[in-house]
């Protein structure tokens, strides 16, 4: 692989971290499972069908996928990390000879 192509591919690679990082943080963020939160308190004390409470563990279960999926995307995160690092080893090793 030439150095342009290394180059090139460690900068490809920093876009997904980016927007990977984008990711985990808006999904990271308290108001997100905190909107979550107040959902399911409402459905729970206002929306009652036959005294029970609807939709409730549907979103309860939605929290869990959020959680679920923070840690997918931060596995691929540092996978995503390992290969810059491989990348910038490369680029060292070809611009030493």
């Amino acid at each position: 692989m030439s150095l342009y192509e290394l180059i090139r591919l460690r900068s490809e690679y920093e876009t997904v971290r980016d927007y990977l990082n984008k990711m985990i943080n808006i999904l990271s963020k308290s108001s997100v499972l905190d909107n979550i939160s107040k959902a399911q308190n409402c459905l729970s004390s206002n929306y009652l069908v036959d005294d029970n409470a609807c939709k409730y563990n549907k979103i309860g279960n939605r929290k869990e996928e959020i959680r679920s999926n923070i840690s997918k995307l931060r596995s691929i995160l540092r996978d995503v990390e390992r290969e810059i690092n491989d990348l910038t080893r490369a680029i060292e090793s070809y611009e030493e000879e």
